[in-house]
């Protein structure tokens, strides 16, 4: 694949396309919880409330998306979610509840009640769920199975957790008393899976994404008051090779596919701070003239056969959410205020073919303001949670 990237073209056009006003608002408090038949606080597990055999339960009739323009994919909060290229959209709403979506119709898959949770991951296809939840020192996990709707606990307590991005199996960190992360490997497919210990790391606060089949990326969190630095880990060999060393609040969201990722430092005042292309190497392959968090970019791509040759051309796109006012983002103490809500954003939505340059500004013709987070761009459309009311939307490409 040929990749990348008039990036002077990309700095000039999204430049000149940014404009507006910026939002900022104080912290709103937790979102309210619906109730349920089964309720999950700490201590307990998930487990099934549908038969392995049975169908679905709660469905209902909701609008159909839009054809074009703007739409509301869900009305309920959503805390995470996965938009499969054949339309069908699978959400965890903040209380644990999961749906499916398919056209106009809605159906619930888990009623269960989930307090407290901490993080949620899909697989690479969407089949199957994972929940951390509980206790911030002592948290539990636990699985579930969107086409069987059944729920398989985990027995591991992890700091980080992440899927493999080709199959089932999951990579995770655990802190020993003596600060030693631990990084294991667990295969989900088995009934009594066995963890494998893969490598001890040193260091604390470590977060891991699972980039390659072979490679997993290790970070510092993140903080404009820390210097970071980022590794990769060769699961195989155990070697441990240094991505990005010693930057202030630094940042990165990577790819499973393309194997790049959006890249961001603070500045040493600490306020603002850089944007930038990185391949899974640590290779800097261009800076943006704009600035976002990478939580508000997403990498897509799309094939086309050409009529002059028998190859077909992957066009990649970076797909991001850049708050309207950057001068007064610019400003402040990033990433630690936008993690700690203390700042809202009203964003512009912007599509860049990465090859050539084209910037495509998405148009939101509805007049809502969206703080735009967690974006997935699948079947011609952009999704997105809106930070100011939790709700998912999208937008035609």
């Amino acid at each position: 694949m040929k990749r990348i990237i008039f990036l002077f073209a990309i700095i000039a056009i999204v430049a000149a396309l940014i404009v507006g006003g910026y939002l900022l608002r104080q912290t709103t408090g937790e979102p309210s919880e619906s109730s349920s038949s089964t309720d999950l606080g700490t201590g307990q597990l998930p487990i099934p409330i549908i038969p392995n055999n049975a169908s679905s339960t709660g469905t209902s009739t909701i609008p159909t998306l839009p054809t074009s323009g703007f739409g509301i994919a869900d009305e309920s909060p959503v805390f995470n979610y996965f938009a499969a290229e054949n339309g069908i959209i699978i959400t965890i709403s903040p209380n644990g509840e999961i749906r499916e979506r398919s056209g106009s119709t809605t159906k619930t898959l888990s009623s269960t009640v989930i307090k407290n949770i901490r993080e949620t991951s899909f697989s690479f296809d969407g089949k199957k769920l994972l929940v951390m939840f509980g206790e911030v020192d002592n948290p539990q996990v636990s699985v579930f199975d969107t086409e069987n709707y059944e729920w398989q606990p985990l027995t591991i307590s992890p700091s980080s957790i992440d899927w493999s991005p080709t199959d089932y199996q999951i990579a995770y960190l655990t802190e020993d008393t003596d600060g030693t992360a631990i990084l294991r490997i667990l295969d989900t497919e088995i009934a009594d899976p066995k963890p494998k210990t893969i490598s001890s790391l040193g260091g604390l606060d470590l977060q891991l994404s699972w980039v390659t089949p072979n490679e997993i990326v290790i970070s510092e969190k993140s903080s404009a008051f820390v210097k970071n630095s980022i590794w990769k880990l060769n699961k195989t060999t155990g070697n441990l090779t240094n991505v990005v060393s010693e930057k202030q609040g630094l940042l990165a969201n990577w790819d499973k596919e393309q194997n790049l990722g959006i890249l961001f430092f603070s500045s040493e005042n600490r306020r603002g701070g850089q944007l930038s292309l990185i391949n899974i190497g640590g290779k800097i392959l261009g800076e943006f003239s704009f600035l976002t968090l990478p939580n508000k970019c997403s990498f897509s791509s799309i094939v086309k056969t050409s009529t002059s040759t028998d190859n077909p051309e992957e066009k990649v796109f970076l797909n991001c959410a850049v708050p309207k006012e950057t001068q007064s983002f610019s400003n402040r103490i990033l990433p630690d205020d936008y993690f700690k809500q203390l700042i809202f954003t009203d964003d512009n939505l912007y599509q860049i073919d990465i090859q050539n340059g084209n910037v495509n500004a998405l148009s939101n013709n509805s007049g809502s303001i969206f703080d735009a987070t967690n974006i997935q761009a699948t079947n011609g459309r952009l999704f997105f949670i809106n930070r100011l009311d939790q709700k998912l939307y999208s937008i035609t490409l």
